[in-house]
Order: structure tokens, then sequence, then C-alpha cells
């Protein structure tokens, strides 16, 4: 009976509890449209920013000693405790000296051809041509897969044998092209472990490189065994970035840095990342954002707040002759107190329902 009749008193003043009920609505409305882009949205467009730099990467470099070995040994160990709980992938080549192509007259860049066995080459480059090589055998030529691009700038093809001297040994090489490859996206991030470049040619201090020559871990040995001696080692970190939470931005970014450090001290490689610049970065960008939001759902809830106390003075002013009359009726005081909060709960409630549903089903 007091629902039947609070809904008649609601009905008797409509435009003013409709007023009050719009306020509600769009409030909530707004509200649980901030809440839900503040909670995901904006860690969600950080997390896109940050797969998007192109940089979230850590790339090593140093020696590499005799042969075609690991990194050292702690590397992957010092790489796994910084990035923690996110996944990564490490990818690792290893140079050969500068192989020096005969020069036909003494002026001019010296043309040099670097061979390098590289980690996942076959899933991130495909073939033109040939076929990837092949381990050597004892007096044949060292099977190699050449850039396309370097190439065409050499005038070889598949089949062609290529005379190279040693820049650093002076000892002779000879590479026989097993293949003609191209990168499937030179801009992918595992580019960077070519310190040539994805386009097979360099140019630089008075030297043409061409590269890599891709061969097997079976064409590198000592100097003076025929094969190639290994000189540099480079090494590419690609986390997944997807799996980095906005939370642990900042303290990622420490954890990081603290890394490069020691692995630079160590004096044997060296590293070059800006991920924990790009880190600190979409740390301070989404505290900032997160301020706006919160100082504007304040301002929001403020102006809300005022006209909500207006439209329930202006009822509570039409109601008061309704009250009298009751009163002088024989209505109880706690009677009029349930009436006024029934007809109050029940307006608020449905209208913060319908606003909070029509701001969640709107992105749907």
């Amino acid at each position: 009976m007091l629902g039947s009749f609070t809904v008649r008193r609601m009905r008797s003043a409509w435009l003013l509890v409709g007023c009050v009920a719009a306020t509600v609505m769009v409030t909530s409305a707004l509200v649980t449209a901030l809440v839900s882009f503040y909670a995901t949205a904006l860690p969600a467009a950080v997390t896109s920013e940050l797969a998007k730099a192109g940089n979230m990467s850590i790339e090593v470099d140093g020696d590499a000693g005799v042969g075609v070995r690991p990194a050292t040994p702690g590397l992957t160990a010092r790489l796994s405790h910084a990035l923690g709980a996110v996944p990564f992938r490490m990818y690792q080549a290893t140079w050969s000296d500068d192989l020096a192509l005969p020069r036909s007259h003494q002026s001019g860049p010296v043309l040099a051809i670097q061979a390098a066995v590289v980690d996942g080459i076959s899933a991130n480059a495909e073939l033109v041509s040939g076929r990837w090589p092949a381990d050597p055998r004892a007096g044949a030529p060292i099977g190699a897969a050449l850039p396309v691009a370097a190439a065409a700038d050499l005038g070889v093809r598949v089949g062609s044998v290529l005379s190279l001297r040693d820049l650093t040994t002076s000892s002779q090489v000879q590479l026989q092209v097993s293949g003609l490859y191209r990168p499937r996206q030179s801009s992918a991030p595992y580019w960077q472990l070519d310190v040539i470049g994805p386009s097979g040619v360099a140019v630089a201090s008075g030297f043409v490189s061409y590269g890599p020559a891709v061969v097997t871990a079976a064409a590198f040995g000592r100097p003076g065994s025929g094969l190639l001696p290994a000189s540099q080692l480079s090494v590419v970190v690609l986390p997944r970035v997807a799996s980095i939470r906005p939370t642990e931005l900042t303290a990622l970014a420490g954890s990081i840095s603290r890394a490069a450090g020691q692995i630079d001290n160590s004096g044997q490689l060296t590293v070059n990342t800006a991920m924990p610049q790009l880190l600190t970065n979409a740390a301070a960008g989404l505290a900032t954002a997160r301020s706006l939001i919160l100082i504007g759902g304040l301002q929001l809830l403020l102006l809300a707040g005022a006209a909500l106390a207006l439209a329930s003075r202006l009822l509570a002013s039409y109601r008061e002759e309704e009250t009298a009359v009751l009163a002088a009726r024989g209505a109880a005081r706690g009677q009029l107190i349930r009436l006024s909060l029934t007809e109050a709960a029940l307006g608020t409630a449905i209208s913060a329902a319908a606003g909070a549903s029509s701001s969640t089903l709107q992105p749907l």
C-alpha cells in the first residue's frame, strides 16, 4: 500500500521528481564511464603506445671470443630477473671479421662482407631463391645466404663463389652463395640484432659492408682452421609488451636500469636500451591522465550535488503543504519520514541503475 501511494505521490510532482531523477541518472552514467576509463581504457592505451614505440628492446654487444658460444652465462639470468614476470625472447648473432672483396683499384671504399650465424633468421626472413646454407664440407667453400640488396650490388647470384680476405688475420676465405633472402618486416624489432641493418648494405668510415652473409654455426672455428674466426657478438631481447602491467612501469624501469648498469660494469658486454626512459615516461603520463580524470570527476560530483540539492529543495517546498495536510489527518511523524525516504530511495535507485546501465552498454 505504501508503494502504490508513493508512486501516486511521485506522479503528482513528476516534473520535480524527473529533475532529481535526471540529475542522478546523468551523474551515475558519467561517473561509471569515468571509472571504466580510469581502470581499463587508460592502462590499455599505455600498453598500446608502448607496443608502437618500436624501442621496447634491450640490445647487448660485445666480443665473441672463440667460435660460436652462448652469451655470457649470467646475461640471461640477469635479464630474466630484471624483467620479472614479463616474458621475453632473446636472439643472438655471432659475426665474423670483415671479409674484403678483391679490389680492382686502390682508390675508393673497401668492400667487405660480414658473415654471421643468426638466431631466428628463417622465421624473420624469406628466401627469394636458393636455400639456407648447410654445414661446410672440408675443402669446399662455405655456404652463405646473402640479402637480396647486397647480392644485387655485388652482382652475384645463387652458386657464385666469392674469394675474400679476412682484414684481421689476412687469411683467405671462400663463400658460395647458397640463397638470397629479404626481411619479412624490416621494421620489426628483431632486426636490431643486425649490426649492418635490414637493407643488407651499410656505408661508414671508408667501408661498404654487406651482410649478414648467413652461415651455420659449424662455419666458425679457430684461426688457421680454414673456418671463420668469430669477432663480435650481438644480442637483442624482446619483451612481450602486452604483459607489462601499468602498475609496475616505474619498478620495471628501475630494474632494467640496474641490470643494464651491472652488465656494462662487467666489462665484457655493452647494453643499449631506451626501455627505462620509455617506461618512466609512460608511468608519468598515466599518472597525469588519471589525476586529470579524478579532478574532472570531483568537479562533476560538485556540480551534480549542487543541482541535486536545488531540485530536492524545490521538491521539499512543494511537499510542505501536502505534508501538513497528511499530518492534520492523523499521519504520524514516523510515517511521513518513511514516505519521504521511500520516495527518495525509489527514485534514486531507478535513476542510478539506469545511468550505470546506459554507461556500461554504450561501448557495446
